[in-house]
């Protein structure tokens, strides 16, 4: 049976370790609050500090034939997340804009949005005019690259080649009829392509820069600091025997 000097210093002992545990908690806190608010402030002061990117986009309506396959209309959206972003596309961009090559493609982007068929073009640039402008350029050299070709052309141009047949003369009465000029072979005529693209929406500025976006920048830095704050609670309520190793074998 224990003594009453002994039961008085194991409660002073139990009182004193919950002091010290609700202190180390009170010290958590404060270290959690505080990681949190330097964070932010870390966050908004590199927002402040970095260049503002515009963005302008455009959206196409990709109409597939509808003798094609799912697999088909699948390859031919691809197909055209490809055109817009190719070289044919781009370098005209370039030329007209004065800008090189290599900031167009890295400034343009494309994707199909969700399932759809629509066909989004995002453009980025520091200046707002020339992201808009960049995005028009785009729009129309894809429009030109994506078009069916013509063959309307091809056949008035046979037609007009083919020689006329001369009119018999008044004293060539007994001549053998000429032999009538064979009519020339129609031009083939190409399939159409196996998808029509039309501006759904023309080119137009973002409402809000592309960079920085300070609510997802300000959500990043607070969850860092969160971690952190944790990182922190954990060492400082780590188990004694991490401390104490030798003494808790005892």
């Amino acid at each position: 049976m224990p003594r009453s000097g002994e039961l008085h210093v194991t409660s002073t002992a139990t009182h004193l370790y919950g002091r010290r545990h609700y202190s180390l908690l009170s010290l958590a806190a404060v270290a959690l609050a505080v990681i949190a608010v330097f964070a932010g402030a870390a966050v908004g002061y590199s927002i402040l500090l970095q260049p503002r990117v515009y963005g302008a986009q455009a959206d196409f309506l990709i109409t597939p034939r509808a003798d094609i396959s799912d697999a088909a209309v699948d390859r031919a959206m691809v197909t055209q997340v490809m055109i817009v972003t190719s070289d044919p596309v781009l370098q005209p961009v370039a030329d007209r804009s004065g800008l090189p090559l290599s900031r167009v493609r890295r400034n343009v982007d494309a994707e199909i949005v969700g399932r759809s068929n629509l066909l989004r073009l995002t453009v980025s640039d520091p200046d707002q005019a020339r992201a808009v402008e960049l995005a028009r350029l785009v729009t129309e050299q894809y429009l030109l690259r994506s078009a069916p070709p013509a063959v309307g052309p091809a056949i008035a141009t046979a037609v007009a080649t083919t020689p006329a047949t001369p009119a018999p003369s008044a004293g060539a009465t007994d001549a053998p009829a000429e032999t009538p000029a064979e009519t020339p072979a129609e031009a083939p005529v190409a399939d159409p392509p196996p998808t029509r693209s039309t501006v759904l929406s023309p080119a137009a500025l973002l409402e809000d820069p592309l960079q920085p976006q300070p609510r997802r920048a300000l959500a990043g830095g607070l969850l860092l600091g969160l971690l952190a704050a944790a990182v922190t609670v954990a060492v400082l309520e780590r188990p004694r025997w991490l401390t104490r190793p030798f003494a808790s074998w005892r």
